[in-house]
């Protein structure tokens, strides 16, 4: 997600709020971030959700505003067409585009309020634009089953209306990806949904094997063959696997190995098992992170529905 536009973008669409104060991002995970903005003159606290629906954005600065927002180079909304969003079965609404700023934005607050409480709601939303100049119409479907949980964090912290929807995390689902041609015996790749930045990677059978939780692109630690191994190999020897619990406190920091000794079936890692069971203990809140490139610090949520499939159906421990 394009963040560092996204907060610039803000800046002309957030009423009542000065974004060239101080501003601090006070949560991010799930497919959504939350920054919050104080007024320097008035102590004044607001903010905004953006929630990431790949191709687009969603901008959410209050319990009946938002704006849509293109979140790649090559979309562009048609000023002349008319883009619509539906809630449930009811009729669609209108949505006005913002040729400047190439946004989509709800035509009044009750229409708007409606789509925010749906979504709060964990129900899907239909979403149809136009791409210019070709004219493409697209139609998308939007929903975050988290976003309950999120909203209400916005409803603490800035005072948005409360809709009276659980704060409770959604079910844990995971997306199983098991190939069935010839050679690819023992792979199995494994995302949580909602949160696809974190996942399990179980190896081919002609690689030795080894299952590890996956951080994003990188391999994190895991079992194999009886032993405690990492995926992941810094030869610098300075970038380290880090948990934090739920208040952003660091429980786990170890350096990465520094060399290649047993690849590709991971490299021997004892400080793994500390890890696991800091991480169960941290999930679903906390967040781990690989440092390096393409690191990325990552929300622990199905993290235990992660291990124990591992344990069920590869080499993993119980840590219960």
């Amino acid at each position: 997600m394009k963040y560092i536009l996204l907060v610039l973008l803000s800046i002309v669409v957030i009423s009542n709020s000065a974004f060239a104060d101080d501003r601090e991002t006070v949560f991010e995970g799930l497919g959504a971030k939350i920054v919050t903005v104080v007024d320097d003159m008035t102590d004044e606290k607001s903010g905004v959700i953006f929630l990431d629906f790949g191709s687009i954005y969603m901008a959410v600065y209050g319990y009946n505003d938002y704006a849509i927002w293109a979140n790649t180079d090559d979309l562009n909304f048609a000023f002349d067409e008319t883009h619509l969003i539906r809630v449930g079965e009811n009729e669609p609404f209108t949505l006005k585009s913002l040729i400047k700023r190439n946004c989509l934005k709800p035509t009044n607050a009750v229409e708007a309020e409606a789509v925010i409480k749906s979504l709060a709601r964990g129900e899907e939303i239909k979403l149809r634009y136009y791409n210019w100049p070709q004219h493409e119409k697209i139609d998308k479907k939007l929903q975050n089953l988290n976003f309950g949980f999120i909203y209400n964090k916005a409803v603490n912290l800035f005072g948005w209306k409360d809709f009276g929807i659980s704060t409770e995390l959604a079910p844990v689902k995971l997306n199983i990806y098991i190939p069935t041609d010839i050679g690819s015996e023992g792979y199995v790749s494994i995302t949580v949904e909602g949160n696809s930045d974190l996942g399990l990677g179980k190896n081919f059978d002609q690689f030795g094997g080894g299952t590890t939780i996956n951080v994003g692109v990188k391999s994190g630690f895991g079992f194999n063959k009886g032993h405690w191994i990492c995926g992941s190999v810094e030869l610098s020897g300075n970038k380290h696997l880090i948990i934090r619990d739920s208040n952003g406190i660091i429980v786990f920091k170890e350096v990465l190995p520094t060399s290649y000794i047993c690849a590709p079936a991971g490299e021997r890692w004892p400080s793994g098992e500390i890890a696991a069971k800091k991480a169960w203990e941290a999930s679903p809140l906390g967040s781990i992170e690989i440092e390096g490139s393409f690191g990325k610090r990552v929300m622990l949520y199905g993290f235990r529905e992660l291990w124990k499939w591992g344990v069920e159906n590869s080499v993993f421990p119980s840590l219960e």
